[in-house]
């Protein structure tokens, strides 16, 4: 119940329902560089793109590049003039750094290193568990509006979405600061408290993660209803089912192996060396 003096905007939003909020929300499919393709505008509006933009990236770079190159310009020109030794020294420092750069492989290690950053950047996304497969196949193999079915298919639902949170926990800082512990998930209606009490007793007697803990409640729920008469399940619908639990695992996993296993340090300094040396010596070649 919204109180009468509540601001009309608090009032006109709690009385929209889910459809109409999802309706007024902001779009994510939406196609950013939609306004790119136009003609003498678009080149402007593609580069005036300021979050994740490359130039947002390498600016301070830049500036610092600019000013030691005009640094050494000023130099060459107002304070070596009156020294020949020191300016006979400099070009030939600016020859043999003209020489240096057509030896750094720049094209083949920079492409090599971004494409294996891309790839696994997008992987990455790719392998993100949705759970609609099994949410679908329960609303099929699980028909029924009594009590227990319904309650049945909503738990099985949390428990598939707590695992998915407990491996964000691990790789994300934004999810551990939205769920810093146990008590935030049972607010967050993820956990009953008795289920906290049991998944805290699970990582206490093991060293290893327990994102897998809420995948094995929700299938020993399942089979305990198909053991009851509860549901209907036929052994081949039943593994179709369980197959739906290993994709969300599977997913799960291999999205802590990717911040478990990070991208080989060896390669990202060979790439940031050889970038630094190369605008180094176009400082005086």
């Amino acid at each position: 119940m919204v109180p009468i003096f509540a601001k009309p905007s608090v009032r006109l939003h709690s009385m929209m329902t889910v459809y109409q909020e999802n309706m007024y929300a902001p779009n994510i499919y939406r196609h950013n560089y939609q306004d790119t393709s136009i003609r003498m505008t678009g080149f402007f509006k593609l580069m005036g793109k300021w979050k994740g933009s490359v130039i947002k990236l390498i600016y301070h770079n830049f500036i610092i590049f600019v000013f030691l190159y005009y640094l050494l310009s000023f130099l060459y020109r107002f304070v070596f003039i009156y020294t020949p030794y020191q300016k006979e020294m400099f070009e030939l420092i600016c020859i043999y750094a003209g020489r240096f750069m057509s030896y750094i492989p720049l094209a083949f290690l920079i492409g090599f290193y971004v494409q294996q950053v891309v790839s696994r950047w997008w992987n990455t996304f790719t392998v993100l568990p949705y759970p609609d497969r099994i949410a679908l196949k329960l609303v099929s193999f699980c028909p029924g509006k009594d009590h227990f079915t319904k309650n049945l298919r909503r738990t099985v639902m949390r428990y598939v979405n707590l695992s998915s949170i407990l491996v964000y926990r691990l790789i994300s800082k934004k999810v551990k600061n939205r769920f810093p512990n146990m008590d935030s998930l049972v607010l967050a209606k993820l956990l009953l408290p008795h289920e906290a009490a049991r998944l805290e007793r699970v990582d206490f007697r093991t060293p290893h993660e327990t994102t897998w803990t809420p995948i094995l409640w929700a299938l020993k729920l399942l089979c305990r209803a198909r053991a009851m008469g509860k549901v209907t399940l036929e052994a081949p619908i039943y593994a179709n089912l369980v197959s739906s639990f290993e994709y969300i695992e599977d997913c799960n996993r291999k999205i802590l192996n990717y911040g478990w296993v990070e991208f080989p340090l060896a390669y990202t300094q060979v790439a940031n060396f050889s970038v630094y040396a190369y605008f180094l010596a176009a400082l005086f070649g």
